[in-house]
């Protein structure tokens, strides 16, 4: 009876449209036909996935459903079959090179434990598996984020049902290996963030740290590895600058001279 005057509903709006006289006449709700929440979402193509959960209501009720919406048709489709374990508050992205969805991490209440694996299906075969790797501990409330630059999986943060992670992990989607790759500055659990993927960089904004606790930081994550990284600079063309003294340090274009010479010193 408590949830009994909650909408579960997709709320949708075109952004253009923000911020205009009467703006909120746009927004659409599209009823959902199961009540759930603690979930995640992931979309690919013409597709909205609505990934486990929880039944309102329901406690000792993870969910291994999967919902699918069409943005095209603006019509719920068959699910894809249940998960190979229930997850509550898992995370889930969308491997558009291989065209298939991973879920990781979330909480299991049988056994009672946060989860450290990783599962997948192929969006057309729709067979569930587990890939080769873990995570070092069975996270919750983390970020998870599809890089295809280099066909990767980052795996940040989360809740580990005692206290907030530090880990930065990465899913090689070719091998399945998970490897930590690095730490944040500060352990963080549910942040709100936004990936950008031009500049290779994922924003983390707040989050929880501890119980009854948040943080007041913005985080910067790097998709790639330094070494991966691109430069702010282009990289001069061969035939631009032949002649190279490697102790001069390279410019930020391509030079007007063919051969570097050393600058006189200055007379006093």
């Amino acid at each position: 009876a408590a949830h009994a005057q909650r909408k579960y509903t997709i709320y949708s709006v075109n952004v253009d449209e923000i911020g205009q006289p009467n703006s909120m006449q746009y927004w659409q709700t599209i009823p959902y036909a199961t009540q759930t929440y603690d979930h995640c979402v992931a979309s690919h193509a013409t597709k909205l996935f609505v990934v486990g959960g929880m039944y309102p209501g329901l406690i000792y009720s993870g969910r291994a459903n999967i919902a699918i919406y069409d943005f095209a048709t603006q019509q719920w489709l068959a699910g894809l079959p249940l998960m190979n374990q229930p997850r509550q508050e898992p995370s889930c992205v969308v491997n558009t090179v291989d065209n298939a969805l991973y879920v990781s991490g979330g909480f299991d209440w049988n056994p009672l434990d946060s989860i450290e694996k990783v599962s997948l299906t192929n969006i057309a075969s729709q067979a569930w598996a587990y890939i080769a790797g873990k995570f070092t501990v069975g996270v919750y409330g983390h970020v998870m984020i599809y890089h295809a630059a280099d066909n990767t999986i980052l795996v940040i943060g989360g809740w580990d049902h005692s206290i907030a992670r530090a880990e930065i992990q990465r899913i090689d989607c070719e091998t399945g290996a998970v490897a930590v790759i690095g730490t944040l500055e500060y352990a963080v659990a549910r942040p709100a963030f936004v990936y950008i993927p031009h500049l290779h960089r994922i924003y983390l904004f707040g989050g929880k740290v501890a119980d009854l606790t948040g943080i007041d930081r913005m985080q910067i994550v790097r998709a790639l590895v330094p070494t991966q990284e691109p430069t702010d600079a282009p990289t001069p063309s061969p035939s631009a600058n032949p002649t190279r003294n490697p102790t001069i340090a390279p410019t930020l274009g391509p030079s007007s001279s063919p051969t570097l010479k050393p600058t006189p010193a200055p007379t006093i």
